[in-house]
Order: C-alpha cells, then structure tokens, then sequence
C-alpha cells in the first residue's frame, strides 16, 4: 500500500472514530434534559389538600397524614384563616409547599364520584 493511502486511511478511521463519540455524547446530554423534565413534571403535579388552616394563612396542617404544608401564597387563602378547607393548587419541589388556585371552605370529607363511561365500566 503507497503511503499516502495509508495515511488517507488512518484519517478516515480517526474522523469516523470521533465521530462516533460525539454522537454518543449528544445522546447522553438529550438524556439528562429528558431527566430534568420529567422531574419538573413532578414538581409542577396539581393536588387537593384537606384540613385546617393556620391562624396567618401561611400553612395548613393535613387531615390525611397530618403534614404540614406551607402555603406559597397566603394573600391567596386571605380571610379563611383558622377554617377547615379544601386547597387546590400546584405541589412544590421535594418540600411540601403548595401554590394555590382555588379554595373551598368547609369540606373537609372527600366525596368520590364515578362516571359510567370510565374504563372501569366498560366492557
């Protein structure tokens, strides 16, 4: 084999080779944005929150497990301070904290409705 067809050669091989690793490393990087949106997902889960409010409207201690959770918005639930609620609103972060949308004041049993068109009813 002449030398230039070898050294043409080798150049290939190197230009394949790193060619390769760059994809795999596009991939390992898209893998990570597909953790951290899964993961702002949790964060961003909406719940129902039952059990009373404190006296300043900044947490509300849950009838279920007895957690507290800290109210991001306490102007928000303003006026229902020391009542039995029901909060709608978005979970936080891995800590309990909830961003709330609506208010419900006095319900504090849940009530469960079934609608014959779900999957459960179908056969």
């Amino acid at each position: 084999m002449k030398p230039n067809g070898l050294l043409l050669t080798s150049f290939a091989v190197i230009l394949s080779i790193s060619g390769i690793s760059a994809a795999q490393n596009a991939a390992a990087s898209g893998d990570q944005g597909r953790q951290s949106l899964s993961q702002q997902r949790v964060a961003k889960k909406i719940i129902s929150i039952s059990g009373e409010l404190s006296d300043d409207g900044k947490s509300v201690l849950s009838e279920s497990d007895g957690e507290i959770w800290t109210v991001t918005n306490p102007d928000r639930v303003k006026g229902h301070a020391g009542q039995q609620v029901v909060l709608r609103g978005q979970a936080g972060g891995g800590e309990n904290t909830i961003h709330v949308f609506s208010v419900k004041v006095g319900q504090s049993e849940m009530s469960y409705t079934a609608r014959s068109g779900d999957s459960a009813f179908r056969r």
